[in-house]
């Protein structure tokens, strides 16, 4: 359960003309107000973070899961046509 203290990481999505960027954030909650929380960065920064986008730092990222989906993925066409 994410709380005051709680070292979290998400994901910020970009999107170019060809390409999708995903970039880990990571930081600690310092304040939560009702679904927002504030987050202090490594730099310093404090920024605002809606809380389902946060995970715990023992939780992998949504990159780590979009990897894992398409090595998945890929493994099983490969055992349909090898």
């Amino acid at each position: 359960m994410i709380e005051v203290g709680s070292q979290v990481h998400w994901t910020v999505w970009g999107k170019g003309p060809k390409t999708i960027t995903a970039r880990r954030r990571e930081g600690v909650v310092t304040r939560m107000s009702g679904s927002m929380a504030a987050v202090l960065m490594k730099s310093g920064r404090l920024v605002p973070v809606n809380v389902d986008k946060l995970r715990l730092m023992s939780e992998p990222s949504e990159i780590t899961q979009l990897v894992d989906a398409v090595r998945g993925a890929a493994a099983e066409g490969n055992d349909e046509h090898g």
